[in-house]
């Protein structure tokens, strides 16, 4: 793409784009833009995924070798985001490994490309090979690591021992994910991993996001409070889309304040212990998201009841400027006491809307809004007993499984009394009834 494609480049259709972006630079793209009437929800997760060459899916020793016989001929554009894994119980590993160094080594000497994003997916993993692999990548902009199921860790007495002398000087993003399940007899050896990987870590990195669907386990923790004893002075993007309340403690035992707080798998135990995050961090934070919504198992009348007294209300957010709320997945085949929670993660919600907006958050200008659906739109009050929001100026609903009735209509218009200054209101039309 030459010339004036290069520079101003318009698509309208995400799978197209996916297609096209792994064979553009991006970083040379000047001016491009996605036009897709699904943006909302595919221009994020396109964006990522299109910009990381994928060298972990199961063909990736033959997707590594084609990519490294076009690089070495000339024949496509290098590219510095990468997706790689780590695996030395498969047969191929050793043969891989050696390729990725390569690579690596071939970008640097002879283009003076370097790896600026790098994801490693690790399964039975050798640490000399880890150790070596982030010595070719010292201008790293973002480290994430997943472990999967299959995770363990090689010589793991000796890994402490290993003379790590590498710094990031412009590391600004430290990812960590736990695909593990049969976790406790690995906690330790998760510890030594990430004591080895952050080892050396600057002081400059901003966000940091941990992912631990099973909560539980205690290694998301484990690998959180490895990150908060680094003492990052620059840190003020905390992501946890699996929040639980043993991480509370370490949390506000940060020193850093945060401008940006993303937290997800918040039940009616959790909301004092939000509020308490919130507060300290109210001066500084300007963007937040939070996602309702973490029960594993159905809960019984009396838990439910339990629920129903707990409080869901923010502080005072005076220099908040964007604000995103949601209820998460639940099982499709909902039982009514199931039904009772997502009502009360709704009303929360809703609570929100209707206590003293403007005074608590006078700068919020976006407003994102995901409700379940458990409100029937039947009900003639949804919506309603909300004063006028002016300030908002950018507003997106999403409605779930509240199918195409014809009472829908008016919740739109009252959604649209209520916020008078949001010219382009994006309401998400559900997928099915």
């Amino acid at each position: 793409m030459d010339g004036e494609p290069k520079s101003y480049t318009i698509f309208n259709n995400s799978q197209i784009f996916s297609k096209i972006a792994s064979y553009l630079p991006l970083h040379d793209l000047k001016n491009g833009r996605l036009v897709c009437h699904n943006w909302a929800t595919e221009l994020g997760p396109t964006l990522e995924k299109s910009t990381f060459v994928d060298l972990s899916k199961p063909n990736y020793l033959q997707t590594l070798r084609l990519y490294n016989s076009s690089i070495e001929k000339n024949e496509t554009f290098t590219h510095s985001n990468f997706v790689i894994r780590h695996d030395t119980s498969s047969s191929d590993s050793a043969v891989y490994n050696v390729m990725i160094l390569q690579l690596f080594t071939f970008m640097k000497e002879t283009y003076g490309e370097e790896v600026k994003c790098l994801h490693i997916i690790l399964g039975d993993s050798c640490p000399g090979f880890l150790n070596r692999l982030l010595q070719l990548v010292p201008n790293l902009k973002v480290l994430e690591v997943t472990c999967t199921n299959s995770f363990s860790l090689a010589n793991t007495p000796n890994v402490v021992n290993l003379s790590v002398r590498r710094k990031f000087p412009v590391l600004e993003t430290l990812k960590f994910r736990s695909e593990i399940t049969s976790q406790m007899e690995r906690r330790a050896m998760m510890a030594t991993l990430l004591t080895v990987l952050f080892r050396n870590c600057p002081h400059n990195i901003k966000r940091v996001e941990v992912w631990d669907p099973a909560i539980q386990s205690g290694i998301g923790l484990a690998a959180f409070k490895i990150v908060a004893k680094l003492e990052l002075k620059n840190w003020t993007d905390l992501r946890i889309p699996f929040f639980g309340n043993a991480m509370v403690p370490v949390i506000l035992g940060l020193n850093q304040r945060l401008s940006v707080i993303k937290v997800g798998g918040i039940y009616p135990g959790s909301f004092p212990s939000l509020r308490r995050i919130l507060e300290k961090h109210s001066a500084t934070l300007t963007i937040l998201q939070v996602t309702l919504g973490s029960m594993r198992t159905c809960p019984n009348e009396a838990e439910l009841k339990s629920m129903q007294t707990q409080n869901f209300d923010f502080p005072r957010l005076p220099v908040l400027k964007k604000m995103t709320c949601s209820v998460g997945k639940f099982p499709q085949n909902t039982s009514v006491t199931w039904e009772g929670v997502i009502s009360l993660y709704d009303r929360a919600i809703l609570r929100i809307l209707s206590s003293k907006f403007a005074e608590k958050y006078p700068q919020l200008t976006q407003l994102d809004l995901t409700f379940s659906g458990s409100l029937s739109p039947r009900r003639s009050n949804f919506f309603a007993n909300i004063d006028q929001i002016p300030q908002v100026k950018n507003l997106s609903v999403e409605l779930k499984r509240w199918g195409r009735t014809a009472g829908r209509d008016v919740w739109v218009l009252r959604l649209i009394d209520i916020f008078p200054n949001v010219r382009n209101p994006i309401i998400i039309e559900p997928k099915e009834d």
